[in-house]
């Protein structure tokens, strides 16, 4: 059957939502985090000019965002599965998890032969279940290493979670319904030291509540999920006026650039912004569209992520600072990242198709 011309005009713009350079923002998000607290531990002074690239807030948005926009369609092809739960969150349990395990691993083996904390106690075994389990990077012992960075994957997984229901919601709810559900959450995150302080009074809530409360970061995955059920709309705008979304992004960079100048960023950084904290998402969508369709072979943005504040802790207490230490994060730690995804990461994910 011969289709109508206004049919043929319809399909124009339709966006498929594996045409865009996520694999690349990754990474760039992942160097970006590691930029930031390699300066930050090691001494080093940020230049003014680095503007996005030595801020980790920024690196951690672009996580969040690409994560809300990517999960929905995950979640629809679960959908056409037998056991389309079970599938969907086993998905995630073996992307998420062995990367974790390994590095709780990797720190387990510096705090006992470098450090030298004692592992065979009843507190290292309550140390295994916050570390591997529940995503809490404390410090083990006296002297062990920390990984702070995993209070980010906690909110990922909540996410994770109530994709599902997120999903059956509001994947077919008018834009203005989209615009007031992001704007309510973005309260939380413009009040989380009311909303943490509210929760962490609660008995035994209390104890789970923290920086990584998912409430108040919620409106982050929104956006990105957002972008995604309108993207035929929104993005289709700004795929075929690339010109568009680059001038947005250059008037947003100089907005930045002032923004950190004059020092008004809230006492919790960039993502505590009533401006940035909305945009920032915004813009990475946005921009994952406006470079075209760039898949990388190797995506390492994971393992960078997880394992560089390991490699930071241990040069520190080794005496390594300053410029040398920096690059020596920069060094080591992608390889570590090559190695989790090749004999880890990877195998694990192939693992993915057990549930039909």
């Amino acid at each position: 059957m011969r289709r109508s011309a206004s049919e043929g005009m319809n399909d124009k713009n339709v966006v498929k939502a594996s045409d865009n350079a996520f694999d690349v923002l990754r990474l760039i998000g992942a160097f970006i985090v590691i930029f930031s607290h390699s300066c930050r531990h090691m001494g080093v002074e940020k230049p003014f000019w680095s503007v996005y690239f030595t801020n980790g807030a920024v690196g951690v948005m672009v996580f969040f965002a690409i994560t809300g926009f990517v999960i929905m369609p995950a979640w629809e092809r679960a959908r056409k599965k037998k056991h389309p739960y079970l599938s969907f969150w086993l998905n995630r349990i073996l992307r998420i998890y062995p990367g974790l395990i390994l590095s709780f691993i990797l720190i387990t083996v510096i705090d006992s032969l470098v450090i030298g904390e004692k592992i065979f106690t009843k507190e290292f075994l309550v140390y295994v279940v916050k570390y591997c389990f529940l995503a809490r990077g404390d410090r083990y012992g006296l002297n062990g290493l920390t990984n702070g960075v995993l209070w980010v994957i906690i909110p990922d997984i909540v996410y994770y979670a109530l994709t599902p229901l997120i999903w059956k919601l509001m994947h077919n709810r008018k834009t203005w319904i989209w615009i007031l559900i992001i704007f309510i959450f973005w309260q939380f995150n413009i009040f989380d030291t009311q909303i943490i302080g509210f929760f962490g009074r609660i008995p035994f809530i209390g104890r789970f509540i923290g920086e990584d409360f998912f409430l108040c970061l919620f409106y982050e995955f929104l956006i990105g999920s957002f972008l995604y059920f309108k993207k035929d709309t929104i993005i289709a705008f700004f795929i075929r006026r690339k010109w568009v979304a680059w001038v947005l992004f250059a008037a947003f960079s100089v907005f930045f650039e002032i923004y950190t100048y004059f020092d008004v960023i809230p006492p919790k950084g960039v993502m505590h912004s009533p401006w940035i904290g909305i945009l920032m998402p915004f813009f990475a969508i946005i921009l994952g569209f406006a470079l075209g369709k760039i898949h990388l072979k190797i995506d390492i943005s994971y393992g960078l992520f997880l394992n560089h504040m390991i490699v930071i802790g241990t040069l520190l207490y080794l005496g390594i600072k300053g410029l040398k230490g920096m690059a020596l994060v920069i060094l080591i730690t992608p390889l570590i990242a090559v190695f989790s995804l090749l004999f880890v990461e990877k195998p694990a994910l192939r693992m993915k198709n057990l549930l039909k």
